[in-house]
């Protein structure tokens, strides 16, 4: 009853969209500076937060949302052995349904992907923004990042000691122009292996 790609997209969607409409100001407040959008984005009540509210109500599934832990941005966890205790929660016996690596700038991504690769988890997703080249047709970034994945994932497959396994791997990009212009509004764009969709999420 993992949670799939198309789910976790989908639940990003419709949460940006909810939010846009109902806090717009937010949004351009926040997106000026990269630790207050990383707060935006991964505070204990931020959009990511939210974006698994979404998914644990469409499926009826609890999930527990985990910030920083073993390095990794964020996390969404399932399973009855999770538990508050005096000194804080206890998952070590709980599921890992979701890791997010959250990276405010785009050139060094491949630190993150390197974390996610080696996560076990069955969905890894990584959030990050870089500027849309609109005068190209498409964003060219995208397809840097899938020419990086597949030098990655190639590492992986070519390595006996590392663990391989068939998660699916979910790329968000936002907009960058965005920062620039408080008109605008963020676009999001997607990568999974092998796929790129240049089109913004809505």
């Amino acid at each position: 009853m993992g949670i799939t790609l198309i789910e976790f997209r989908d639940a990003f969607r419709n949460e940006w969209q909810r939010v846009t409409q109902e806090f717009p100001d937010d949004i351009i407040d926040a997106y000026e500076k990269d630790s207050t959008w990383t707060d935006f984005m991964l505070s204990p009540n931020g959009l990511l937060y939210r974006v698994m509210e979404n998914i644990s109500d469409k499926k009826s599934l609890k999930l527990y949302f985990r910030r920083e832990w073993n390095n990794y941005d964020c996390l969404y966890l399932s399973g009855d052995e999770y538990a508050e205790d005096d000194s804080g929660s206890s998952w070590e016996k709980s599921r890992i349904e979701v890791v997010i690596e959250h990276e405010n700038i785009f050139n060094t991504i491949s630190t993150e992907m390197g974390r996610l690769i080696h996560a076990r988890s069955p969905l890894k997703v990584l959030i990050t923004y870089a500027p849309y080249q609109a005068d190209k047709g498409v964003n060219k970034n995208l397809f840097t990042i899938v020419n990086m994945l597949e030098d990655l994932w190639k590492k992986v497959d070519d390595s006996a000691h590392l663990i391989t396994e068939d998660g699916e791997y979910l790329i968000i990009i936002g907009d960058r122009e965005g920062k620039i212009d408080k008109t605008k509004d963020i676009k999001w764009s997607w990568v999974q292996r092998g796929e790129v969709n240049p089109n913004p999420l809505q």
